[in-house]
């Protein structure tokens, strides 16, 4: 449901058919969800894609040393504007995309900074012109592109911000184990991370109403017993409380990657889509799809991140198992091109001329954020 969200509003917002509030019944509360599971030596972050129907995507693998600039909402259904911030990539990334190249639903880059979105009805961005804006998908790259670790990426919060038609909050970890919960509500940036946030989990409830729901029970401020046969209306970040934080379900684990998948499984709806795991500390990557519940992953270390190296990708939803590093292939605008397509017909959206317009962006915007390879 949040990628219908996010083209009907893509689309209205530009036609300024937009009132705010009437397409909050859109929203899909079960959508997505996020968790950090710290533990013995492992760090892992886990993510779930529930979708309504079949989401195709691609795993790129991103190069360092390219040379870029933003792309913001305000260039949709226009030539782009003049470029405002430019940068080249520090690091290295292996992403996943629904929208192609640059337009990131999430991922990791090669110094162990993670960051995905989720949908929150409750987002509004801010409105500071003095801000440098970029479209949501793509100041998720532009973050793995540059930055190394959680303060970094609050730090520079202060002058690129987001636009777009996204109703999102984002989750932020790096190798050290910080994490942060970046939301936009009522147009004003909030941050929570350490003893503000003691559940590492993230869903589609901003964070201190979940924290408010979550001190009602015994450990966090209540009395009511906090398991898993809590009953009532999207109870994923109390069962999240439970699996992350719950000694009496981590002490005996002895595989974390089972154990974060298990997490995954609990919190995902009837139509989980992906299932995504990132191993912070050993660089790899795991992942299974609705078509393919075997995992497959993908070692940092299969790959040439260097400067002038080629952008590789595969096919997400590719039934394979196993480390799959070997069947990626060298990313062309024509791939890109496909994946773009595949994904705008399989939204709901009925009207093809806005489909067009909606293709032509991300098609064009791709080729256009690359100023330098």
């Amino acid at each position: 449901m949040k990628y219908l969200i996010y083209i009907t509003l893509l689309l209205a917002i530009r036609l300024q058919i937009y009132a705010q509030g009437n397409l909050w019944q859109l929203t899909d509360t079960s959508s997505c969800s996020t968790i950090l599971f710290n533990h013995a030596d492992s760090l892992f972050v886990g993510h779930n894609l529930d979708e309504s129907y079949e989401v195709p995507g691609l795993v790129i693998v991103n190069p360092r040393g390219v040379t870029k600039r933003e792309v913001s909402f305000a260039d949709f259904d226009t030539t782009l504007s003049k470029s405002k911030i430019q940068w080249k990539s520090k690091y290295g990334s292996i992403v996943y995309s629904s929208l192609g190249k640059e337009f990131i639903d999430g991922g990791m880059n090669e110094a162990g900074l993670y960051i995905g979105e989720m949908t929150l009805a409750d987002t509004k961005y801010i409105m500071d012109s003095n801000l440098i804006k970029m479209t949501d998908l793509s100041w998720m790259q532009y973050i793995l592109d540059n930055f190394e670790s959680v303060n970094e990426v609050i730090k520079d919060l202060s002058h690129v911000t987001i636009d777009g038609p996204s109703l999102w909050h984002f989750f932020v970890s790096d190798k050290t184990g910080d994490a942060a919960v970046i939301e936009f509500i009522d147009g004003k940036l909030i941050v929570y991370r350490k003893n503000k946030m003691p559940v590492l989990a993230l869903c589609n409830t901003s964070y201190h109403k979940e924290l408010d729901r979550l001190r009602g029970y015994a450990n966090y401020g209540g009395n009511k017993k906090l398991d898993l046969n809590i009953e009532g209306n999207d109870t994923r970040f109390l069962w999240a409380a439970v699996m992350l934080n719950d000694s009496s379900m981590t002490k005996n684990v002895k595989n974390s990657i089972r154990y974060t998948f298990k997490i995954l499984k609990q919190l995902s709806g009837n139509s989980n889509q992906w299932s995504i795991v990132y191993d912070l500390k050993k660089m790899r990557m795991y992942f299974n799809t609705n078509n393919a519940r075997q995992i497959r992953y993908i070692d940092f270390a299969d790959f040439d991140f260097s400067e002038k190296s080629a952008v590789m990708v595969l096919d997400i939803r590719r039934n394979l198992e196993g480390n799959v590093s070997k069947y990626f292939i060298k990313f062309d605008d024509s791939i890109n091109n496909e994946y773009i397509d595949k994904f705008i017909k399989a939204c709901p959206y009925n009207d093809d001329k806005d489909k067009n317009r909606v293709f032509s962006f991300f098609s064009n915007s791709a080729k256009e954020i690359v100023i330098k390879k």
